[in-house]
């Protein structure tokens, strides 16, 4: 007869009361409701309808054009935009389009190694960008609606109103028809993220809520500075000399 371990605990017990067992995977996920294959779920359909956006280009050769959304046709020039002062074509400076080059090298990267061409590379970078706002959006709806008491334990209703609110923010016209230049785009995408940062940062101070809210802000305005420098004019905006509408 085998007895007690000492202390008098019991196997799989400490002095703080039972301990779950580890079954794998599966107990995993099931002691978290299977809310990580939810969330992948929800990822993977927001990506599916950030590719509808550009569904033509998946079967006809071309290079997306909007508006102020217009890259040089090489690859090579739209690399040397972001790393030089100076614009050798048209000769003007283009110091300012620097604090792009982390968003640009870094799909310049990926094309690089798996040899994309120009349409391709652009086409890649614009579904992960609009994706990029969706799952944003998601993080930020889904942690928002978890903390209304009528709704916490709603599966379902948490899931599909995070969700819908991915779709609607990442199709907003508004973003569609008024952010020209791409570079405001992936600022546009993380705004939810920072929101939701921020708020996690003032309700539970923790360093990692204060680092990813310093990081993820500072790559948001490095990018919205282009922005910036496309504000509308006066004109544009139907003011007179006296900045009345």
């Amino acid at each position: 007869m085998i007895g007690k371990p000492a202390g008098g605990l019991e196997s799989g017990e400490t002095d703080h009361g039972p301990v779950a067992s580890t079954g794998g995977p599966g107990a995993w996920l099931k002691a978290r409701e299977y809310r990580p294959l939810w969330h992948a779920a929800a990822v993977i359909l927001i990506v599916g309808f950030a590719c509808l956006l550009f569904y033509q280009h998946f079967n006809h050769p071309g290079m997306l054009l909007h508006a102020d959304m217009t890259f040089p046709l090489t690859l090579n020039r739209i690399t040397g935009e972001v790393t030089n002062t100076w614009l050798e074509y048209g000769g003007f400076n283009i110091v300012q389009f620097i604090q792009n080059s982390p968003w640009i090298l870094s799909f310049m990267l990926l094309a690089k190694v798996f040899g994309l061409s120009t349409s391709r590379y652009l086409l890649v970078m614009f579904i992960t960008t609009f994706s990029l706002a969706g799952i944003s959006m998601y993080a930020l709806a889904y942690s928002t609606i978890s903390t209304i008491k009528p709704l916490d334990r709603s599966k379902y209703g948490l899931f599909l109103g995070a969700f819908l609110a991915a779709i609607v923010y990442m199709y907003n016209p508004f973003s569609l028809f008024n952010l020209w230049p791409f570079m405001m785009y992936p600022a546009y995408a993380l705004m939810p993220f920072i929101i939701m940062l921020l708020r996690k940062t003032f309700n539970k101070p923790k360093m990692r809520y204060i680092v990813g809210l310093a990081a993820v802000t500072s790559i948001g305005f490095l990018f919205d500075g282009l922005g910036v420098q496309h504000a509308p004019d006066r004109d544009d905006v139907g003011l007179d000399s006296d900045n009345r509408l």
